[in-house]
């Protein structure tokens, strides 16, 4: 089974839209959520994913 490690940055400047080469939407939405997991949907382009997350611990890794 995969393991996805998810890391959020802020990014304070708007000059790497300047570098950017493409773009492309990309919709997500959930089909369920709640304390214990989530199962959601994203759409980009012609393909999709779904993704199931579990429970994690408060540095954010997965609990086995």
């Amino acid at each position: 089974m995969n393991l996805e490690i998810e890391r959020k940055f802020l990014v304070k400047s708007s000059h790497f839209r300047d570098e950017s080469v493409s773009s492309s939407v990309i919709r997500q939405g959930y089909l369920a959520s709640d304390e214990n997991g989530s199962v959601r949907v994203i759409v980009g382009g012609s393909k999709g994913f779904i993704t199931a997350k579990g429970a994690t611990n408060e540095s954010g890794s997965t609990i086995s």
